[in-house]
């Protein structure tokens, strides 16, 4: 037996759970919601929200998101995911104040229920995933099993249909495709940043799209996460500079390209990057001093710690001291040494740069003696470095030949590695 109550008293039904007339509308009247009615192809349609009545007729999905009872005896009634949203915590929900008015309450033997959201950039006309409307139909149970809280519910659909996606660019609840970078920039539109950092991070968010062979997800603290698929998701809470750093190392490369800095000098800029994480407009801001610094490296042969032996050690403390400063180098210099050998190549170069007086102490005759015979050979690699800094038109074969003369002069027997895979 079915009971229903309304401003009209108290009706039952007897076996037949269809409501009488006009209880739905009373039932919706009395609900907290403000419900416009409309008549859609001869079927009545109430709607509570910015909801269009004829789009929740039809399921056709939508950026606001709707749940639908779909009562069996015709009615629909379509409330909006946002609207739910503004439940609090200790308001009943609006399936309980259904409920309340009819017994047993039984919602299922007189409604069906259903909810949709897709996220901006969705086009409406394709399917989701069938991992969503599954996800959707677990959060509409809980829902009407109560164990759901109405006020987390939109939140809820949007993160299920968000982890059900497994292609494209997510930014917060904007997808795209991500096809090219001018699809990626639209999709940026809204995240704080401007046009220099966006189009970096368009470039780095396409390359990690192409070569990822898994799904990324960036977290809101900026850490880096594994998802199914092959999506690229940015959370809510992120910022592009925890979006970019994150995947720096990966796809770094890709995203200087997109403002045009490619070859060498893109390689010692991102390896900056790479070992000192600065904010993007910070590290865009000083893009000018980077790759005037770049391309200074760029114009030697062999890159730091490339190579061996004391050879090594005096190719270094000459590259610090001229793209550093001297005083970066003298403190390299004198700090603790491994070995005889070491200790020489930092004499060498101090009495090479004119740095030695006083900093005798910091080492052993046999190192000074040793450093001394190095001297010259160091004395005329540091001038070539010079030379090399100094003229825009000079090539590194001077260079190039006075590290020979320092491997001679030194007697290593490591041979110098071929430029090319330096």
């Amino acid at each position: 037996m079915y009971f229903f109550s309304w401003e009209n008293g108290f009706v039952c039904t007897g076996p037949n759970p269809t409501p009488p007339e006009g209880w739905l509308e009373d039932v919706l009247e009395r609900s907290r919601f403000d419900f416009q009615h409309e008549s859609v192809d001869g079927v009545d349609v109430y709607v509570a929200g910015e909801i269009s009545a004829e789009d929740v007729l039809n399921s056709v999905p939508s950026t606001q998101g709707w749940v639908r009872l779909m009562f069996k005896h015709g009615p629909i009634v379509g409330i909006e995911l946002e609207v739910l949203n503004a439940t609090k915590e200790k308001q009943s929900a609006f399936v309980h104040h259904l409920a309340l008015s009819m017994l047993p309450p039984l919602l299922t033997s007189i409604v069906d229920i259903d909810a949709m959201w897709v996220p901006n950039g969705w086009n409406p006309e394709d399917e989701l995933p069938e991992k969503a409307h599954e996800g959707l139909e677990k959060l509409v149970a809980g829902w009407h099993g109560l164990t759901v809280p109405e006020g987390n519910l939109a939140r809820a659909c949007h993160r299920s249909v968000l982890d059900s996606l497994d292609v494209g660019l997510l930014i917060g609840s904007a997808w795209s495709h991500g096809d090219s970078i001018e699809e990626i920039l639209d999709s940026l539109k809204e995240m704080n940043g401007n046009e220099d950092e966006k189009l970096l991070a368009a470039g780095v968010f396409l390359e990690a799209m192409k070569e990822a062979t898994e799904g990324i997800r960036i977290d809101p603290r900026g850490g880096i996460q594994e998802r199914e698929g092959r999506l690229v998701e940015v959370m809510e809470g992120a910022s592009l500079t925890d979006a970019v750093n994150a995947l720096w190392e990966d796809f770094g490369l890709a995203g200087l390209k997109s403002i045009n800095i490619e070859g060498e000098e893109a390689q010692i800029i991102w390896e900056q990057q790479l070992k000192k994480p600065k904010p993007l407009k910070t590290f865009l801001k000083g893009l000018d001093s980077s790759r005037k610094k770049a391309q200074q490296k760029a114009k030697f042969p062999y890159r730091s710690g490339v190579l061996s032996g004391a050879v090594g050690a005096i190719h270094d403390l000459i590259l610090t001291g001229l793209l550093e400063g001297p005083g970066i180098a003298e403190r390299q210099a004198t700090s603790r040494h491994d070995d005889i050998d070491s200790a020489a190549a930092s004499w060498a170069w101090l009495c090479a740069a004119n740095r030695s007086t006083g900093q005798e102490w910091h080492f052993e005759s046999l190192a000074r003696d040793r450093g001394v015979a190095w001297m010259e050979a160091t004395k005329n690699l540091l001038e070539q470095g010079k030379l090399l800094l100094d003229d825009e038109q000079a090539d590194n074969s001077g260079f190039v030949e006075a590290l020979k003369a320092l491997h001679t002069a030194t007697g290593q027997q490591q041979p110098l590695p071929d430029q090319e895979s330096a």
